[in-house]
């Protein structure tokens, strides 16, 4: 009963590793000892850090170490702790360097420098990332290579699975220890080396970079899943996002309240979209299409639904242009399942927005002339010059009946040029 406690018991320094703090928490990176320190080289190590932190602040840690800033006593402290349970130890000795320090591990010498040269490399990556030691973008996309087929090269080696293995015997006086195998650890390591993508992910700001980074990793079999999982649950968070968008825009919509509705497809759930499509790559086919088909269609039916309001209430131009755009939307985003459907509807709406240009006199040069108002005026004002002229030449005889006439054809030409210049925007 005590065998698989213990083996859980002994994973759990991966879960207090997880995240960007993989490399930075590491006990060796903060105490500066050797990867080969026995129990009275911790104990004096630790008496000397203790002593120089009580004048000082902090210390760098490994002299060679490729992490910027140094450590508290505090984070000092919890490093020596992980000296105490060598089951937490090993995990902490895969992901430091071993340098030329003798394992008693007979590993091939190259199987030690690929292993460091894959920690430096993600080390110095996540450095970069997380604005601890920024880098050049190429500089640090090369880093993030070297380290996806570094890591993916050392964990394929059977001479690592070996070294797993020689060391957890070097360790059994700790008898907990015997509970560890090297498939426990190589079953979780890879996990540990993609978690920090799920908090990069985390800022906004990163996203975009980290679809280029991630193909490092996903490209290869033992990180693809991983890589994908951690997408996933991110597309899951937006899914969540655009749900409740679109509900609330078909709620607008269901109370006549159109400009409300398209507002929130167009700053929710577009912009949401857009942002997902960055981890397209990385997760499955049919979740790409349940999430293109949903936004699709929210749009598409915001779209029909202006559609027809339209038709018994005749749009704006720019009413019209926003309703033309919204359609060509959802035909651009639609699955294969949805696109005939999508796109016949883009075809009626188009022709409903051509009959509205025409309606509003679109001149060559793209400006419109909205003639309405001032052609309602234009009658009124013929039709009063006409009926005034009678009148008075009833009353009053030919020559002021014709000086009336003259003062509306004068009226008329002045609305006619004013209305002209004073009524073009651009479309």
């Amino acid at each position: 009963m005590d065998e698989p406690r213990n083996r859980t018991t002994a994973l759990d320094r991966f879960e207090e590793l997880a995240g960007t703090r993989i490399y930075r928490g590491n006990a060796f990176a903060a105490t500066g000892l050797p990867m080969n320190a026995t129990g009275r080289a911790v104990r004096q190590q630790r008496q000397r850090l203790e002593a120089r932190l009580a004048v000082q602040e902090t210390w760098p840690g490994d002299a060679d170490s490729p992490l910027a800033g140094d450590y508290r006593w505090e984070e000092v402290r919890a490093a020596f702790e992980q000296f105490q349970d060598a089951r937490r130890r090993i995990v902490d000795e895969l992901l430091w360097r071993w340098g030329d320090t003798d394992l008693g591990c007979d590993c091939p010498a190259e199987s030690h420098l690929a292993h460091d040269r894959a920690v430096l490399a993600h080390a110095r990556a996540l450095e970069a990332a997380t604005g601890r030691s920024p880098v050049p973008a190429e500089e640090a996309r090369a880093l993030w290579r070297g380290a996806g087929n570094g890591w993916a090269a050392t964990l394929a080696d059977p001479s690592f699975r070996g070294h797993i293995a020689r060391r957890t015997e070097a360790l059994a006086e700790d008898r907990r220890v015997a509970a560890l195998t090297p498939d426990d650890i190589l079953n979780e390591l890879p996990r540990l080396l993609v978690s920090p993508f799920g908090e990069l992910a985390a800022d906004p700001g990163t996203r975009a970079e980290l679809a280029r980074i991630c193909p490092h990793f996903s490209r290869h079999e033992v990180f693809a899943p991983l890589v994908a999982e951690g997408f996933e649950r991110i597309v899951d968070e937006g899914f969540e996002e655009i749900n409740a968008a679109l509900l609330a825009a078909e709620k607008d919509k269901r109370a006549g309240r159109y400009a409300d509705a398209l507002k929130k497809l167009r700053e929710r759930v577009h912009p949401t979209y857009e942002e997902l499509r960055t981890y397209w790559p990385f997760i499955s086919d049919w979740r790409r299409e349940d999430l293109s088909h949903l936004v699709a269609l929210g749009m598409n039916n915001l779209a029909v639904a202006l559609f027809l309001y339209h038709t018994r209430r005749p749009a704006s131009v720019e009413q019209s242009v926003s309703l033309v755009e919204l359609a060509e939307l959802a035909v651009r985003i639609a699955p294969g399942r949805d696109r005939d459907d999508i796109v016949e509807n883009l075809r009626l709406i188009r022709q409903h927005h051509a009959a509205n240009l025409r309606r509003a006199k679109v001149q060559p040069d793209g400006k419109v002339v909205d003639v309405k108002p001032r052609g309602c005026l234009l009658v009124l004002i013929a039709l009063a010059g006409i009926v005034g002229a009678v009148v008075v030449g009833v009353n009053g005889g030919f020559v002021p009946a014709m000086l009336t006439a003259s003062g509306a054809a004068t009226l008329f030409g002045l609305v006619a040029i004013l209305g002209n210049t004073g009524k073009e925007r651009n479309t």
